[in-house]
This record gives C-alpha cells, structure tokens and sequence, in this order.
C-alpha cells in the first residue's frame, strides 16, 4: 500500500526560511478567518463560507511584516479562506472598527460581524457578500451572466 511507504527524507537544500514564515503567517490569519466565519455561519447570516466577503488589515501601522504579507497576497487570500471577495481596508477604517469593538474581540455592527485578535494583530471583519451566485464556482459576484469574469474567461478560453 502506498499508505505504508516511507517518504524521502527532505531536502535541506530547498529549505527557503522566509518563505516558510510567510505561510505561517497566512495559515495564522486563516485560523482566525475560519472563526470569524463560523461565527456568521452559527447566527444564521451565511451558510457556506462562499457566500460571505472578509475585509481585513494589520491592527496597528507598526505591523509593516503582516501588512505587506496581506498586500502581497490579496488576491489569493479568498481561495485561501475560501470565500467570494477579500479586501484590504485602510487605516480609517481599522480605527473606526476597533472603536466600534469597544475592547470586545467579536462584535457586531451594521451588517457587519468583527473578530480583532492580538496574534498575529489584526482587523477582520465579514458580512454576506453582495450579488449572485456564479454557476460554476459559486462565488458571489456583482455584474450580469450566469459566471463570474474569471469563470466567463475560463469557459471562453
């Protein structure tokens, strides 16, 4: 059975430090992600992470590590935490959700459920994502047609 192989060991050549602490980093956020969404899934405000739209950002300006992570990979981060559309908010808005918290980790407001933790520290905040449902990946998505652009594109091609 391949079950009871043994693997090669790894090669410590292809060993790459930074590389490995980023994606720590970014399961960390996705630990934290998956929470948040649990909680909107548990109240009844989505039921699939798919239907729901995360913004998120380092909690203080002094975290230029996490926030240039989260710019870094903006565009893989909602296949990563498997929902329709992730955002990167800005300072403003990261002051505007903590006041909001009260000092609370979770909280609710306007649409909008919030999770601020202190490790790794970050804002994030979820509500359920505008639009339909694309026929094929079921993101949600604004615009007309049955498929998202991306998917549309895929299709096409």
């Amino acid at each position: 059975s391949v079950h009871l192989l043994t693997l090669h060991a790894p090669d410590e050549r292809c060993a790459n430090a930074e590389l490995e602490a980023k994606w720590q980093m970014l399961l960390q956020v996705r630990g934290e992600a998956m929470k948040l969404l649990e909680a909107m899934r548990q109240s009844g405000e989505i039921g699939a992470p798919l239907e729901a739209r995360l913004e998120l950002a380092a909690a203080s300006s002094d975290q230029d590590d996490l926030a240039a992570i989260l710019r870094d990979h903006r565009d893989q981060l909602k296949d990563l935490f498997i929902v329709s559309d992730v955002s990167i908010m800005g300072d403003s808005a990261v002051a505007d959700f903590k006041s909001m918290a009260n000092g609370s980790e979770d909280f609710r407001t306007d649409g909008y459920f919030g999770h601020i933790v202190t490790q790794p520290p970050l804002v994030m905040v979820g509500r359920k994502a505008p639009g339909r449902k694309c026929q094929r990946c079921w993101k949600y998505f604004e615009g007309d047609g049955d498929l998202d652009p991306r998917c549309s594109a895929v299709v096409q091609a």
